[in-house]
């Protein structure tokens, strides 16, 4: 069934499970048949309530699997192959973990193929298109709870479709509909919790240090030996209130498509297919009038160092042979508000919140064939605002970029399309302080051409797009 891991033992399966955790074999999850066998599925609910979660307990997978082994994915249902969905699990799901480096195999292996040729059969009951991913994180309503003799809450909630530590290598075409999701339907909302100790009760916020990443396939390196042709959407959002304080700073929320910390190789088949990448309707608040503590004296406000992205592919260092896919990156909706009451000398700090939407970022970006497909970056609907105090406001910032790179290798031709909008964004500067609102259709520090750029640009920017410098208000 494959030319990898001959001699590594294949465990079959051609049913619907739970979790599955492997000890060192590769898994094959068996395509449905017109006979009987319903075909092999993991889908994991790990649903716990409001205010009450056991961490210790919580599985988050669907299928955990040992370095170097493959997993190989097969069949087409009205339900997902692989499902993980969670709620108050205490850190970040996947569908599949590899605790290492892991081999990725899509194929409904039906024999739908025409015997004899290189052709689709039309009348197969199932085909390589039409695997599907699920996975879901959420953590609802973290607002106002008792957590007296609960571990502190963890603050990650991340969600994942494949996620290896090491390299994550795709040995067949990469042609799923993979759809990753945390807090878009179910709101992440992170406030506060209180503890009781005798007559003394403890107010914690919730609204500041959050993690909120969603990826299709996250790893160090990610390799793809044959083509791009399935459907990729992501999605992540935040709200965050001070509680105890008015406060909600070092938020990260961002949205990825195809995510590596070093580098992403497509270098012998072509990237078609979708990426919808979203980070909309984030709500970084603090703001006195939500906080459940009073206080004498009041409350100075903070809102810093919050970053939100949405990316369609990101890595160190990224190469594409031939790409006809399609990127969309989407930040809109999102919002920040500093609001003090402190009775002395108040004060509204707002700096380094940074939003940015980009198709394809990396260090170095190497094109060595036929770019011609189509890239769509929008950053939009962005307000900053403050009341109650003498503001502080500084660095501040919101790209918007098709194409980020440090160095733009072209060894072929950039053709396709790229387009970038920005509307009605309105960024806080206070005194002779600095702030960026940027946007283009490339990016390079350092562009090298074998061949040539002939790309169809289109820049859009309607409404306001403006810093708003102001002192008290």
């Amino acid at each position: 069934m494959s030319k990898y891991n001959k001699n590594v033992k294949n465990n079959y399966f051609n049913s619907s499970w739970g979790f599955l955790t492997n000890y060192g074999n590769n898994v094959v999850l068996l395509g449905n048949t017109y006979s009987s066998d319903v075909g092999g599925r993991v889908r994991n609910s790990q649903k716990y309530s409001y205010g009450s979660y056991s961490p210790d307990t919580s599985v988050d997978y669907s299928v955990m699997m040992a370095s170097g082994n493959m997993l190989t994915v097969g069949g087409n249902y009205s339900v997902p192959n692989l499902e993980w969905v969670g709620s108050w699990v205490q850190g970040d799901g996947a569908a599949v973990r590899w605790n290492g480096s892991g081999l990725l195999n899509f194929t409904a292996h039906t024999g739908g193929d025409i015997l004899g040729t290189a052709e689709a059969d039309a009348n197969s009951q199932v085909s390589d298109v039409g695997i599907l991913i699920h996975v879901s994180n959420s953590m609802p309503k973290a607002y106002d709870f008792n957590a007296t003799n609960m571990a502190a809450p963890v603050q990650n909630i991340s969600a994942y479709g494949f996620k290896a530590d090491g390299n994550l290598r795709l040995v067949t075409d990469m042609s799923a509909e993979i759809n990753v999701e945390s807090g878009a339907n179910s709101s992440n909302v992170m406030r506060g919790y209180y503890t009781v100790s005798g007559t003394t009760t403890t107010y914690t916020d919730l609204s500041s240090n959050n993690v909120v990443e969603t990826a299709a396939l996250k790893a160090e390196s990610i390799t793809f030996d044959n083509n791009f042709t399935g459907l990729i959407n992501v999605s992540s959002e935040l709200d965050a209130y001070g509680y105890a304080n008015a406060n909600a700073s070092s938020n990260t929320v961002t949205a990825v498509g195809v995510s590596a910390s070093g580098s992403v190789e497509l270098t012998d088949g072509y990237w078609g297919g979708v990426i919808n990448a979203k980070t909309e309707g984030n709500l970084i608040y603090g703001d006195f009038n939500f906080m459940k503590v009073t206080s004498d004296s009041g409350f100075n406000a903070s809102v810093t160092g919050n970053k939100i992205s949405a990316l369609g592919i990101s890595g160190e260092t990224v190469t594409i042979k031939d790409f006809t896919g399609e990127i969309y990156t989407t930040a809109r909706d999102n919002h920040f508000v500093a609001a003090a009451n402190a009775k002395q000398t108040p004060t509204c700090t707002v700096t380094g919140n940074e939003i940015t939407s980009v198709g394809i970022k990396a260090s170095t970006l190497n094109v060595t064939g036929d770019f011609s497909g189509k890239i769509q970056v929008e950053n939009s609907n962005i307000s900053q605002s403050s009341t109650g105090g003498t503001l502080t406001a500084s660095g501040n910032a919101a790209t918007a970029y098709g194409i980020e790179s440090i160095t733009l290798e072209v060894d072929g031709s950039l053709r396709g399309n790229i387009e970038v909008v920005t509307n009605n964004i309105k960024l806080l500067v206070s005194s002779n302080n600095t702030y960026t609102i940027a946007a283009s259709a490339i990016k390079a520090n350092t562009i090298t051409v074998d061949g040539y750029i002939d790309t169809d640009i289109v820049m859009s920017c309607v409404g306001n797009v403006q810093a708003i410098a102001i002192g008290k208000m």
